[in-house]
């Protein structure tokens, strides 16, 4: 794990599982791994609801978003919430998109996912934007300049 404090990879206790195109984040001092594909079954938090890699995983409001992805047969635009405290995933709005190998931020309480791939070869100029304030008003996502 890389410390920016002392500017150096330091040596840290390794993963439960071999996986390749996972995400992760830190979230209360925690870092998690998520999705991603290795041919078992996850261990050490709940399964998502929708099977992925390739997809973004950004902490917002003491949560996890996982966002998009490649569900090995499409891209999706499924979004699910993780909440530590509940130990549980839900399943959120879609994006009005399907990506994966997206770029994702948080800047205040919006989330915006750039670019990605829509299928296996063709490239995404999209930004969507999903504002957590807005959760009672339809569309929860929407393309940044529309």
């Amino acid at each position: 794990m890389f410390d920016p404090a002392v500017g150096r990879w330091i040596p840290t206790q390794s993963m439960h599982q071999k996986r390749f195109s996972s995400a992760a984040a830190e979230l209360n001092g925690a870092i998690y791994a998520a999705g991603g594909f290795h041919g078992e079954n996850y261990l050490n938090i709940p399964s998502m609801n929708i099977r992925r890699g390739f997809h973004s995983l950004i902490v917002m409001n003491e949560k996890l978003y996982m966002v998009g992805g490649y569900n090995g047969e499409n891209m999706v635009s499924s979004v699910e919430v993780f909440d530590p405290r509940k130990n549980s995933w839900i399943v959120s709005d879609e994006m009005k998109e399907a990506r994966g190998y997206a770029t994702a931020a948080v800047i205040g309480e919006s989330i915006f996912v750039i670019s990605g791939l829509k299928d296996g070869k063709l490239l995404t100029d999209t930004v969507e934007c999903y504002k957590a304030d807005q959760v009672f008003v339809d569309p929860w996502w929407a393309f940044v300049g529309e």
